[in-house]
């Protein structure tokens, strides 16, 4: 095959991977296709190959990594003659890179960066996208007349495009600075048209940005059932997509139901919460964010304001519940990544892999959601052990050396009965380690009797110990890895979980 056939080959079945939710083979193949850009010497096709290992390594939670490899990929800007196009596409990778690592600093200098190489010349699509990211940076940081004109901008771009969720983002942006102005009837109309937009398309947790927004509104104009309402179904969003939820969406989530608490007259609860909300809000990094909620949370230490009238809501002891449970479960899963970040890295992926595995075996929604789950919290036994470590490969499909490895997923079974999950949920974390010819732990079950969850997060723990997790020994590559689970199945795995991760990385047609 030509050098430059086989150039764009690896880019296409890169992209493949990447459109179907699955950054590990996508990293495997734009590794490659790096390293023959590289052989070929073209500081363009370099640029543009390591733009796209880099977001490989954002999808696969691995921002270290991706930081990494745009400056590398900066460097190469910066001292070479390369298309604008490929330039604006590592300003605006570094600057959502920096965004998720809370540096807003580095994101907004990026992002202008971007902005001013688009003026040069860049496709209609990307100006869009760097524009909503900079509409979004000046709103977050609170500079609100640099957010106006940038929003503005947003608003034209992604309109010519007519991208559905980019002109969602932008809309909510516009509703944010409507809201800041204290123009409420406009935000709320900017809000109904962006929600009307992300409903069927947006992913859980962007949805409830929207509706997290439209609470503000109705909090803003006094009509606190409102906004009650709204912030419930924000949360329920959320609750669907707990395997994903991030610190910066939980904190979101948690100020809302402050301020809804502080509204209500319930001046412990709006305590709490904002308390967890300046708790996540520092683990992302969001500091102008934290001072805002430390600043509502010293109001309400104050008490209430002198004849102040108290409203007659009151929030529901289910959604209570809910917001509770849920800002648990991720101080748990935190407690393990505070001790060993890559357990946290490894949850996620795993997750990650188990849902899109779980949608080529045809779950339906809610067997999607205990497999989102169970994929979270699988490893929340190990807190108890006292081994917040990253599973040894030939652990997971085998049974372990250390003993105490055996008790984790009853311990973590146990640890997840104390809130309102499904038990299915439960069921799956207490089975993942389970193999489907009864060689397994902690019950020795046999085939089907593992729970259809249980299998699926077998398959994908298996696949990301092997391909991905930091181990003494080199981590396979991800055509070795196939191999190893082909091996298995009908030993560790379940066949048909196998057949179906494998159909999953075939690249011979883009039908999925």
């Amino acid at each position: 095959m030509p050098v430059h056939v086989e150039a764009e080959a690896l880019e296409r079945s890169g992209a493949l991977y990447l459109r179907r939710g699955l950054p590990v083979a996508a990293i495997a193949t734009w590794s490659r296709w790096l390293a023959e850009a590289r052989r070929q010497g073209d500081p363009a096709l370099v640029v543009r190959a390591t733009n796209a290992l880099a977001a490989a390594h954002a999808a696969a939670r691995d921002a270290a990594g991706a930081e990494s490899l745009l400056r590398r990929a900066l460097e190469t800007v910066e001292t070479t003659a390369v298309p604008s196009e490929e330039r604006v596409k590592t300003h605006l990778n570094l600057a959502l890179n920096l965004l998720q690592l809370g540096e807003l600093e580095g994101a907004l200098a990026s992002a202008l960066e971007a902005r001013e190489i688009c003026a040069v010349g860049a496709s209609l699509p990307l100006v869009a996208r760097v524009s909503v990211t900079l509409s979004g940076l000046h709103v977050v940081r609170g500079e609100w007349a640099e957010a106006d004109r940038a929003t503005s901008a947003a608003l034209a771009f992604t309109s010519a495009l007519g991208e559905r969720t980019l002109l969602a983002r932008a809309l909510n942006n516009r509703a944010m600075i409507l809201l800041h102005a204290g123009r409420t009837e406009e935000a709320r109309a900017a809000l109904e048209r962006a929600i009307d937009l992300a409903e069927g398309s947006a992913r859980p947790a962007e949805l409830a940005f929207h509706f997290t927004e439209m609470a503000h509104v109705h909090l803003q104009s006094g009509e606190v059932d409102l906004a009650l309402a709204w912030a419930t179904r924000a949360l329920d969003a959320m609750w669907s997509d707990i395997g994903s939820l991030e610190e910066a969406e939980a904190a979101r989530l948690s100020r809302l139901f402050g301020l809804v608490a502080q509204a209500t007259g319930d001046r412990d609860k709006a305590v709490v919460w904002f308390n967890r909300a300046a708790s996540y809000y520092a683990q992302a990094g969001r500091m102008e964010a934290w001072r805002d909620v430390s600043e509502h949370l010293a109001e309400v230490l104050k008490g209430p304001r002198a004849g102040a009238a108290q409203p007659r809501v009151r929030i529901p002891a289910r959604t209570r519940d809910r917001l509770q449970y849920l800002t648990s479960l991720l101080s748990l899963s935190d407690s393990i990544a505070s001790v060993e970040p890559r357990l946290g890295l490894h949850s996620a992926l795993v997750t990650q892999y188990a849902l899109r595995l779980g949608e080529r075996l045809g779950f339906q929604p809610g067997e999607l959601d205990v497999v989102g789950h169970a994929g979270r919290f699988h490893d929340i036994g190990k807190i108890v052990i006292a081994m917040p470590t990253l599973p040894r490969r030939e652990d997971v499909a085998g049974r372990p050396q250390d003993e105490r490895v055996l008790v984790h997923p009853k311990t973590g079974r146990d640890m997840l009965a104390m809130f309102p999950l499904p038990a299915e949920v439960i069921r799956a974390v207490a089975c993942h380690h389970e193999r489907w010819d009864g060689g397994g732990y902690p019950e020795g079950l046999v085939g089907e009797a593992i729970p259809p969850a249980a299998r699926v997060l077998m398959t994908a723990n298996l696949y990301v110990a092997l391909t991905w997790d930091p181990h003494p020994t080199p981590p396979l590559a991800h055509e070795e890895a196939l191999a190893v689970l082909a091996r298995e199945s009908g030993r560790a795995l379940d066949p048909a979980c196998v057949a179906a991760f494998l159909d999953l990385h075939a690249v011979a047609d883009d039908s999925s």
